[in-house]
């Protein structure tokens, strides 16, 4: 199976020249320029330039970053009008030339790839253009590196995507390590990976390449800049005499600098990893050799030729004809076609040669003997054209495929097919695996292929894998990616899979990249079936197969992140503006829910809750909210509350109470105690809105006890207040003032105008600060010392923007006299995207301290740099106990059985929303009785006793119980208007033993405080 390289030149995109030159380089040691150095852009300011070009463009605009390249990677969700009267070219390098002080490029440093119209109306949203540009810099092409603009029908720009890298024009191509050299830095890396000798090494290609800063960071986050790099494609036998699958990789190797490899990937990509199988049942038509009869089927797609004839090929019908020939032929029918070329890697290609003479149609049948090797050939032929078909069903126009894709059968291994950069290869039959020439393996390996195409790439974080499940599962129409490929009720994958999405902070979770791939492949087969719930197996299959080539032609995404959703849901959208939905929101976004994404919030409710965030008593609350229907209809809503800390979480469904208001209780906390609450409103359908919009990181909150604010600061004097920092390691980047929005940090303060930070990407002195901390520094932010001798329960709370990765590697910590009392997760890096409410119970370490003081660190590695700290609105609070309330005894009762006076007493928190306990004692057992209440104490005569309050407003009947107890709970109502109100209370209960026939309690009075 050759796979050769050769030099592309892509025409006028590599001058000769330049290529010349580079390859007679000599190789030269150079020293890896420092991360500070990095050159620039000028202008390069990229929040403040999203901010203006998206400044009056309306409602629904979405922003998502490129932490590694400092940029933004996705600017959509809403529309802005444009001016198309050139074409739709020049206005998407308009659109990029006004987002260059963002991207660090503009329109002159891109090459057209294409202009694709998107006809989306026939799926009931509205059609589209999508501009594609390549990034080439002095004909030096960046490896992967795209702008897409995307515009509506009418003119509106509606997404800006970029994988192309800042800066390329600032850097230098010139390489001073020449091909030979970098050959051998190939093949030295090639040994070391694979443990084998390389047999060939080969230059594909001269590309700038985004170099990582660090050999360490999450994928997607690791810091890159643009360095030139030759890009060689190393290769070497699976074993010696064995025709199975060859090692393949590709190396990008740095053309400056110490000789060094940059990155590296395979270029053979597998179906199966040597793991377990699932049961389950296939569908006819999709299962292997062995497992489903041969039958004569029409083969679309086979070449035919004659001598002096012109070459043919059958239809879908198998049908072909050598139109205008009128006599007899020798014709040679085989599987070498201008879009597909089987070849046997075991013998002998397929090929039937017979005489044809007009008027007598000819039958060439293939595979009579119904040879492993012949069936390989035939499923895979068809495999291919089916791919295509399916293309061309979608989308007409779509010609990528038209080419003849290579593909090997009876390759000398089992239980295995690979995608291998320009070729496939499938495995003979042996052990418990079939042959894997069929239907969804073929699909798989071929949407691999299709991936490196449209650009999206392979990685291993799961797009790759999992974007191939999906070619997969929607040509075939069924969610099983190779059906009994170890027997009968087994298969590779499902779409029905439960693996949960991990969050764009944990890529790569499930530790391979077809299981990293199933919580992307598993959403777009369940939003495929909801679209077929819905409207019908045909309209709601094609709506999902438009979307997804859409997205493979339109977006450039390489990692399996949550913005994924939002580009489907740009796709779908028909008015350019996200935040009032898409015609098939509701089937898009629960889809992904269904596999553990966040989802994406649109206004499906209007939402309102007036939070009281104090509690003077330890009874339940009542949490009311207003859900008003804008764009959904309201199925259930559910409160979320917790009393830990958020460590776990109590839900309750919440019940409707007049017009919009849901209502549900809290239960009663004893303080003190801190209570954190959002709320979920579920549409019908299964979508969803929360408030806070980002719950449960940002969340509502009350406090159950008495609270004292010890001390509090926004940041906004005219000096730091005591606030100091301090140099540990190398780099002291703390400051006081307004975020620029730069490597993740946010863009404004969460109120006022200061906030404290790590490096906050403004100017200072000379020097340009780019936003994010910097490798192998050791820094704190001091608070002032606080005197909390008489503090409890003392809590600390900011608001907080912070981006760190995860504390393997970099710590983000507070300590309270320096004793730590937070820091980051080992396992997980922390982007916020918003200002959290950050809320930490420090009593352990404060509580009665007269000198305390809080320290922010921040402690990193060489590695990954990103925002670090931001801290608005610092805040310490003591949380004291709830005491009962006053409850006063009175008077002189009358006695009655047993010469008993019936005692009355009172306890609990007479507030607002507040519970007391009425309890009475020594009374009659078993009788009737009544409270009288008034509101001040008396002393009047009546019944043969005194009765005790006056004005008598209300009697409540309550009979004593076996005991001659009486026990009333009850709530004050929730209404501050009620404080000051004064109670008097006192029971009467029939007792023929009392005066008059009652005996009578002394008087209880108390006050609503």
């Amino acid at each position: 199976m050759p796979r050769t390289h050769s030099v592309r030149t892509e025409g006028s995109r590599f001058p000769a020249l330049l290529l010349v030159l580079a390859l007679v380089a000599a190789p030269s040691l150079g020293a890896q320029v420092d991360a500070d150095s990095a050159p620039q852009a000028p202008g390069f300011a990229p929040a403040e330039t999203v901010d203006r070009f998206l400044d009056g463009a309306g409602p629904g605009w979405r922003v998502s970053w490129d932490l590694g390249r400092g940029v933004p990677a996705s600017i959509h969700g809403g529309s802005r009008g444009v001016d198309l009267s050139l074409g739709h070219e020049r206005a998407a390098r308009d659109v990029i030339d006004e987002l260059s002080g963002a991207l660090g490029f503009g329109a002159a440093d891109l090459v057209l790839d294409r202009v694709k119209p998107l006809n989306l109306s026939r799926i009931g949203s509205s059609d589209k253009v999508v501009v594609r540009f390549e990034q080439v810099v002095d004909g030096v092409p960046t490896h992967q590196g795209g702008v897409h603009v995307l515009f509506s029908a009418d003119g509106q720009v509606l997404s800006v995507t970029s994988n192309a890298l800042p800066h390329v024009r600032q850097t230098t191509l010139w390489p001073t390590l020449g091909l030979d050299g970098a050959l051998e830095v190939a093949r030295a890396a090639f040994a070391a990976d694979t443990g084998r000798a390389p047999l060939s090494a080969e230059l594909d290609r001269y590309v700038v390449f985004p170099a990582p800063i660090t050999d360490r960071g999450s994928p997607g986050l690791r810091p890159v800049r643009a360095a030139p790099a030759w890009l060689i494609v190393v290769s070497a036998p699976a074993d010696a005499g064995r025709a199975g699958t060859p090692f393949v990789r590709e190396y990008a190797v740095a053309a400056r600098g110490e000789p060094r490899v940059l990155d590296s990937w395979d270029l053979v990509h597998h179906l199966f990893d040597l793991t377990g199988t699932v049961q389950g049942w296939g569908q006819p038509g999709l299962l292997p050799d062995g497992a489903d009869p041969a039958v004569l089927l029409p083969l679309e797609g086979v070449r035919l030729s004659a001598f002096g004839q012109p070459d043919v090929l059958t239809d879908a019908s198998g049908h072909f004809s050598f139109p205008g020939v009128n006599t007899t032929l020798t014709v040679t029918a085989d599987f070498d076609t201008p879009f597909a070329q089987v070849e046997n890697a075991d013998g002998s290609e397929v090929s039937i040669s017979q005489s044809v003479s007009p008027g007598a149609p000819a039958t060439f049948t293939f595979n009579t003997g119904l040879t492993q090797a012949e069936t390989a050939q035939v499923n895979t032929l068809r495999g291919i054209m089916r791919f295509r078909e399916w293309l061309l069903s979608v989308d007409p126009t779509e010609t990528i495929f038209d080419f003849p894709v290579l593909a090997f059968t009876m390759v000398d291994d089992t239980c295995n097919a690979v995608f291998q950069g320009t070729q496939m290869s499938f495995y003979d039959q042996g052990g418990d695996c079939p042959n894997t020439a069929y239907s969804t393996v073929i699909y798989h390996e071929q949407g691999h292929w299709a991936n490196s195409l449209f650009g999206g790439g392979n990685s291993s974080t799961g797009i790759g894998e999992g974007g191939a499940d999906i070619w997969s599962m929607y040509i075939s129409d069924q969610p099983v990616v190779g059906d009994e490929f170890h027997g009968p009720g087994t298969y590779i994958r499902s779409g029905l899979n439960t693996n949960m999405y991990c969050g764009d902070g944990g890529l790569g979770c499930y530790g391979g990249s077809h299981a990293n791939g199933q919580p992307f492949m598993g959403a777009a087969w369940k939003l495929r079936q909801r679209l077929k719930d819905d409207f019908g197996a045909v309209t709601g299959g094609d709506i999902a197969d438009l979307i997804f080539l859409s997205w493979h032609q339109a977006f450039d995404d390489t990692l399996l992140l949550s913005v994924i959703e939002e580009h489907w849901l740009v796709l779908d959208d028909d008015n350019g503006n996200l935040d009032d939905g898409t015609p098939h929101y509701a089937q898009i976004d629960g889809g992904f829910r269904d596999q553990g994404w966040p989802g994406v919030d649109i206004g499906l409710f209007d939402m309102t809750h007036d939070v009281d965030d104090l509690v003077s008593h330890e009874g339940p609350v009542t949490v009311d909210i207003d859900v008003v229907e804008t764009l959904g209809t309201l199925d259930t809503v559910v409160l979320h509350w917790s009393s830990d800390d958020g460590q776990s979480w109590n839900d309750v469904v919440m019940a409707p109470v007049v017009d919009d208001t849901w209502r549900a209780q809290i239960p009663g906390q004893a303080s003190p105690e801190t209570v954190r609450y959002h709320f979920t409103a579920h549409a019908v359908g299964g979508s969803s809105n929360r408030l806070p919009r980002r719950a449960p990181d940002d969340h509502f909150r009350y406090d159950v006890g008495v609270r004292t604010t010890v001390a509090f600061y926004d940041f906004e004097g005219v000096d730091d207040e005591g606030w100091t920092h301090q140099l540990f390691l190398e780099q002291d980047d703390w400051q006081r003032g307004d975020p620029a929005g730069k490597a993740g940090d946010p863009s404004e303060p969460w109120s006022g105008g200061n906030v404290w930070g790590n490096d906050l990407g403004n100017l200072i002195g000379t020097a340009n600060w780019n936003g994010a901390y910097k490798p192998d520094v050791d820094n704190a932010l001091f608070s002032p010392t606080f005197d909390l001798s008489g503090s409890t329960n003392t809590r600390l709370r900011f608001r907080r923007w912070l981006t760190v990765e995860k504390s393997e590697f970099d710590f983000a910590r507070i300590a309270v006299d320096g004793v730590t009392a937070w820091e980051n997760p080992f396992d997980v890096t922390i982007i916020d995207k918003s200002w959290v409410p950050f809320d930490l119970d420090v009593s352990a370490l404060a509580d009665g301290d007269a000198s305390v003081q809080f320290r922010f660190g921040l402690t990193t590695a060489g590695g990954l740099e990103i925002g670090g700290w931001n801290i608005d609105d610092f805040e310490i609070v003591s949380l004291g106990e709830i005491t009962d309330s006053t409850f006063v005894e009175y008077g002189t009762g009358t006695p009655g059985t047993g010469g008993l006076t019936p005692h009355l007493s009172g306890s609990g928190q007479s507030v607002p929303g507040g519970p007391i306990t009425i309890a009475v004692t020594d009374a009659r057992p078993s009788s009737l009785g009544a409270f009288f209440v008034g509101t001040s104490p008396a002393s009047i005569p009546a019944l043969g006793g005194t009765i005790l309050v006056q004005p008598l407003l209300l009697m409540v009947f309550v009979n004593t119980d076996g005991n001659g107890d009486v026990t009333l709970p009850a709530t004050i109502p929730d209404d501050d208007a009620l404080i000051g109100a004064p109670i008097a209370l006192q029971y009467w209960v029939e007792d023929a033993a009392g005066a008059g026939g009652y005996a009578a309690s002394n008087g209880l009075s108390f006050s609503i405080e």
